[in-house]
């Protein structure tokens, strides 16, 4: 569908990160959000870390995305990578 942005949106920066932020899919497919920061705890092993996206982090993405975003539909949203 038709994007709801013209433009690049980038929120004020959070302590590790520049928070979600909207960029344009220039293919036409519609709006990426991301990346949202997840801190690993001390000695976290390379063998430790899962790159398989967790849906459960979805309601961080609907809460950052609406201050700027207020009509985002619920359900909207996918994963996409990690």
């Amino acid at each position: 569908g038709k994007s709801s942005f013209r433009h690049l949106i980038y929120p004020v920066p959070e302590p590790g990160g520049l928070g979600v932020h909207a960029t344009i899919d220039w293919g036409g497919v519609g709006i990426k959000f991301g990346p949202d920061v997840e801190w690993l705890k001390p000695g976290t092993g390379p063998d430790e870390i899962s790159y398989n996206p967790d849906p459960r982090r979805g309601d961080k993405f609907y809460g950052e995305i609406r201050k700027y975003w207020p009509d985002l539909p619920s359900g909207s949203l996918g994963v996409d990578y990690v």
